[in-house]
């Protein structure tokens, strides 16, 4: 892992990002913009995670990021006050698009049955998981309250909690279809935040689906 050239994004121009982030659906609401958004440090098991698995793959290029940045420029990527864009190296800073990484992004969430005040991962399953496998007794993540009830997560919390999270080389359908959904059918699509509108390849699948 090398790095062209990379820059941080200070923690007010993040929230100012984060204001922005439009739903898929319903006409592209603002869904944060009246929330409430503040930089949390805690324990990283106990953010909860709103799917079945994560990617070895995944969690290893975050590994080797965390390690890199550390050793070269003395920056603790699991403790970031705001956000980092990196450009990889080979890459043209002035013409090719950054990679964003975020501190994980997570929502006060309602749960399947009822349970209120739940730290749901919306954005950072695979940060989360690696600085769990790493150890890591607090990270910083940012925490979103005061979402409108009309506009929940998409998805409720995965019910086996960390204890029930794979850690696989492919993703499968069964294990996509894990995931328990607020609404039916496809329109729980209507939920998504397009957080990849502010931060372009944030939310991008590099891993197929087989």
């Amino acid at each position: 892992m090398e790095i062209e050239r990379y820059e941080l994004i200070k923690w007010d121009a993040l929230v100012g990002y984060l204001r922005e982030v439009p739903l898929k659906g319903y006409g592209g609401v603002k869904v944060y913009q009246d929330a409430k958004i503040t930089l949390e440090s805690g324990d990283p098991s106990n953010l909860v995670p709103p799917q079945a698995y994560v990617v070895k793959g995944r969690m290893d290029d975050i590994g080797a990021l965390a390690d890199y940045f550390m050793r070269e420029h003395g920056i603790d990527i699991f403790a970031l006050e705001g956000g980092l864009l990196f450009w990889p190296k080979g890459s043209n800073p002035e013409k090719d698009r950054p990679i964003p990484f975020l501190p994980p992004i997570v929502e006060i969430s309602t749960g399947e049955n009822g349970e209120e005040g739940l730290h749901l991962i919306n954005d950072g399953m695979h940060r989360t998981s690696t600085a769990r496998r790493r150890g890591r007794e607090r990270i910083n993540y940012i925490l979103i309250d005061g979402v409108s009830l009309e506009y929940p997560y998409y998805a409720y919390q995965f019910p086996g909690g960390w204890d029930g999270v794979a850690e696989v080389v492919e993703v499968t359908r069964e294990l996509k279809e894990q995931k328990r959904y607020r609404k039916p059918g496809k329109e729980y699509k209507e939920l998504f935040r397009l957080f990849d509108t502010i931060f372009p390849g944030i939310q991008e699948e590099r891993v197929p689906v087989k």
